[in-house]
């Protein structure tokens, strides 16, 4: 990273707030251009410093704790399986099969 990409994203962190602001508004605050800010906004996102909001025109603002990549978020006790709908419900009627017999012959 040189020297003048550095400055740019300290600037444009120190311009980051809780309010999502467009690549458009950050550059006319910081007085950076557009195609600048996006890839600054793109390194401290990474870096985990911001985020960015799904929405068109993308807005960004500053993450509220910067994460540390590798770090582990709390265990919140076991996981849960995806289940897709139905496929966790129990047959109506279990059906048990006798060791050596065919299919058309089950016991219930």
């Amino acid at each position: 990273m040189n020297d003048s990409t550095g400055k740019l994203q300290t600037l444009v962190k120190s311009v980051l707030t809780d309010t999502p602001l467009t690549a458009q508004e950050i550059a006319d605050k910081t007085g950076g251009s557009v195609m600048m800010v996006r890839l600054a906004m793109a390194a401290l996102e990474k870096q985990g410093h911001a985020i960015s909001m799904g929405a068109r025109p993308i807005r960004y603002c500053a993450a509220k704790m910067p994460a540390k990549l590798g770090q582990r978020e709390e265990y919140r006790g076991e996981p849960m399986p995806y289940l897709r709908p139905g496929s966790y419900s129990p047959p109506a009627q279990p059906r048990v099969t006798l060791i050596g017999a065919g299919l058309e012959e089950e016991t219930a």
